[in-house]
């Protein structure tokens, strides 16, 4: 008996369907009609993955470090730098019932993400937390750098002390951005790479009590943090559908809406083409988000 054995070309062709029509279903799931919030969370849009700290060192009492961020910024994978780690001894503040030992300053450098000429970007992103005793296991970890004979000189980690802390930091950079919905703003033109502006948003400047401390969430120059989506019709075909949008359909994009949008032109473009029947499930997609 001659068994017959469908055609890799074949076996591609009806996986690529089976992908369209669950696609098409999860976007017809999505497209409910609903409320539009124009604040949105940051941290369901980005969210961090992994800190690595590298090159520890004390400089004039001043603790510190370089390294990278990971996460992914409306579904698509980002690797940034972290520009800055200083940590540095404060005196307790008596007025307060903490005992505070130090100040962290974090600097990520801003964060850019592409795809089929859809841009998503940030500014600098800074945070300035103050580590309390007790204050949950950042803080902990931050307060136990010290020399414990005097407690007046900060110390290297120990390699183990290096792994807490960038788990910590992944657990409260999510919570951080997660706090504070980020607005719809006016200054995001500054930090957008695409033609055309779809999405201005800014966060901050705010100080916030976060997993137990204290932290001032901003741009590093005590300004807004500002998230810009925008668009560039000649680099592909995500650029060309927004970029033709007139402002009043525009208006009607949520943050979350790019998300899906990206993540399902992600899953199409996987082979690196767009087919005819591809690109007619995203023009779909897109018409519903904007009604």
């Amino acid at each position: 008996m001659m068994h017959l054995h469908p055609s890799p070309s074949r076996a591609s062709s009806r996986a690529r369907s089976f992908l369209l029509l669950a696609l098409t279903l999860m976007t017809l799931q999505f497209s409910v009609a609903a409320p539009r919030a124009q604040a949105a969370n940051l941290a369901n849009q980005l969210n961090i993955t992994g800190v690595q700290l590298t090159n520890f060192q004390i400089v004039n009492g001043v603790l510190h470090a370089g390294g990278t961020v990971t996460g992914t910024l409306t579904g698509l994978p980002f690797t940034t730098q972290l520009a800055d780690f200083a940590l540095q001894l404060i005196p307790d503040n008596p007025a307060t019932p903490a005992h505070e030992c130090s100040i962290l300053h974090l600097e990520l450098a801003p964060i850019h993400v592409s795809l089929l000429g859809l841009h998503v970007d940030t500014s600098r992103i800074c945070l300035d937390i103050t580590a309390t005793q007790g204050g949950g296991l950042l803080g902990d970890l931050l307060c136990s750098l010290t020399d414990p004979a005097t407690g007046l000189t900060l110390l290297l980690p120990t390699t183990t002390q290096v792994a807490a802390l960038q788990s910590a930091l992944i657990d409260f950079l999510t919570a951080a951005l997660n706090q504070q919905p980020a607005t719809p703003g006016h200054g995001g033109g500054d930090v957008c790479s695409g033609q055309c502006t779809i999405l201005d948003l800014v966060l901050g400047p705010v100080t916030l009590s976060v997993l137990g401390l204290n932290v001032f969430l901003n741009n590093c120059a005590n300004g807004p943090i500002e998230i810009c989506v925008s668009a560039t019709a000649t680099e592909g075909l995500l650029g060309q559908l927004l970029c033709g949008l007139s402002h009043s359909q525009i208006l009607n994009l949520s943050l979350a809406d790019i998300t899906q949008l990206l993540t399902t032109a992600a899953a199409l473009n996987a082979d690196g083409v767009i087919t005819p029947s591809e690109r007619a499930l995203l023009l779909a997609l897109l018409g519903r988000l904007i009604r």
